[in-house]
């Protein structure tokens, strides 16, 4: 993957384990779209998602762009992705179009 984009899609039905969150991470280029149901948004269920279906599937992917949650925007984050040699470009909340990708991939799970 040479450009990925991440981002977390809130409040989905509840389930019984309550997975109320879906991760969705998309390629910008085969427009592959990976997704996982979570039942709390913490950097450590990010970072287990991006390893295994990103990181394990694809190769190490060369840029995210995502938003500016805080489970991308934080120390813990910055270091798991310049250990692995990925750069992380933060859409701007005033141009929201930058995350695209992934939000036609959120309107259509809606």
């Amino acid at each position: 993957m040479e450009a990925d984009t991440n981002t977390i899609v809130g409040h989905v039905y509840n389930t019984t384990r309550q997975f109320r969150y879906v991760i969705v991470a998309v390629d910008y280029h085969t427009k592959w779209m990976e997704a996982e149901r979570m039942a709390k948004i913490t950097i450590d269920w990010v970072i287990k998602f991006l390893w295994r279906c990103v990181y394990c599937q694809f190769s190490i992917p060369e840029t995210f762009v995502t938003d500016n949650g805080t489970q991308f925007d934080n120390d813990k984050f910055r270091a798991f992705t310049h250990k692995n040699d990925t750069t992380v470009l933060y859409a701007s909340p005033t141009h929201p179009q930058t995350d695209g990708q992934v939000e036609a991939i959120n309107k259509l799970n809606k």
